[in-house]
């Protein structure tokens, strides 16, 4: 953790380039669930959600989107609240902020 003393710090780096392990099994655990769960909500979008995804990662509009990928800017608005319902979310930004935080899309 951050706010460990800098000594501590110092020797879980030099512990990490050994290739010891320094999580406990509770951290290990605790983030293999949060993985499963970013995996579980990617996985439930379609491959049109992700790539409109992808695109509003990027900073298109969805007049952009929609001439990119041939669909009508309706259309493109009915992927995005797939999208943030699927992913639990209230607006386009928080699903790109959400996309890109997770290393799912370049934008």
């Amino acid at each position: 953790m951050k706010s460990e003393a800098p000594e501590v710090i110092v020797a879980a780096v030099r512990a990490a380039a050994r290739g010891e392990r320094l999580w406990t099994a509770e951290q290990f655990a605790r983030a293999q669930r949060w993985r499963e769960e970013v995996e579980e909500r990617w996985n439930a979008l379609t491959e049109r959600e992700r790539e409109v995804l992808a695109l509003v990662t990027a900073g298109k509009s969805n007049k952009e989107i929609a001439q990119t990928l041939s669909i009508t800017v309706r259309t493109v608005e009915f992927h995005m609240r797939n999208v943030m319902g699927k992913l639990g979310l209230t607006s386009r930004v928080k699903a790109a902020v959400w996309a890109r935080e997770h290393g799912l899309c370049n934008g």
